[in-house]
């Protein structure tokens, strides 16, 4: 049954109403991150993505990291599959928002919910490695979990990404308690809504930064289909150190929905 947003229709969701992850929906990223090209994931984190670490049950999804036998960080990873990748067209806003209880946290403890592009059909990105084709993180927390993250990036090339980077936070109670995180994405704007924050807007003004050519007043790299993510990661460049003594786990993150609606 869709669900209702002032001023949105419902274009999507996942109420996580099964006993498995809807394969029509999410598909698994397991493994280090080398089969990707990307060992450790591209940011140095610790741990082994594998579909074990996943349990739909209650209408909710749970995402589990914890340590395996042998002292090895595990978690699991999802992502949109091909046919849930989303983009505003001109005009139009989108707004993707799920509730989310985060865990409880600890040293090394990265939750997210975010948007990468979808590959091309020659299966490579529109405008090139990341970030120059854009990465969304409608939340990312680290650590303790008490301050939430928005983040646009884009940029030209991976040594720039420092220059072209717009971030929001709020700091509030967020580790292990329930909270609708949300992101309007326009081409000219980006703006995030977290249930105990103000909303707080990214507007590029001169235009979204990319190797694609001159900035522009709207489009590039925010004018392709983005796929979502979830998924809780350990250590990593985020939260910049590793689990401590004092780290518990199991750390579970758990979702009630994910929903997408548009202006239009």
């Amino acid at each position: 049954m869709p669900y209702s947003e002032p001023g949105f229709r419902y274009l999507w969701s996942d109420e996580f109403e099964g006993s498995s992850v809807d394969t029509a929906s999410w598909t698994f990223e397991n493994g280090d991150g080398s089969a990707y090209g990307i060992p450790g994931w591209g940011n140095q984190e610790l741990q082994v993505y594998q579909s074990q670490n996943v349990e739909v049950a209650g209408g909710v999804l749970a995402i589990r990291a914890d340590v395996a036998t042998g002292g090895a960080y595990v978690s699991a990873r999802l992502a949109s599959a091909p046919g849930r990748a989303f983009a505003p067209g001109p005009g139009e806003t989108l707004r993707v928002e799920a509730r989310i209880q985060l865990p409880r946290g600890g040293d090394g403890i990265w939750p997210a919910f975010w948007m990468l592009p979808a590959k091309q059909s020659n299966s490579s990105l529109a405008y090139g490695p990341w970030p120059a084709s854009g990465e969304l993180d409608i939340l990312e927390a680290v650590n303790d979990l008490s301050i939430v993250m928005g983040t646009a990036h884009f940029g030209k090339s991976k040594a720039q990404l420092g220059g072209f980077l717009e971030a929001d936070v709020a700091s509030g109670s967020f580790a292990g308690n329930c909270h609708v995180y949300s992101m309007d994405w326009s081409w000219d704007s980006i703006t995030w809504q977290y249930a105990i924050a103000q909303n707080r807007c990214v507007n590029p003004g001169g235009g979204w930064y990319t190797s694609a050519g001159s900035p522009s007043a709207c489009g590039p790299p925010f004018d392709q289909p983005f796929r979502l993510l979830l998924n809780v990661a350990v250590g990593g460049l985020l939260p910049g150190r590793s689990p401590s003594k004092d780290t518990v786990f199991p750390q579970t993150m758990l979702v009630d929905y994910v929903r997408v609606y548009t202006s239009r």
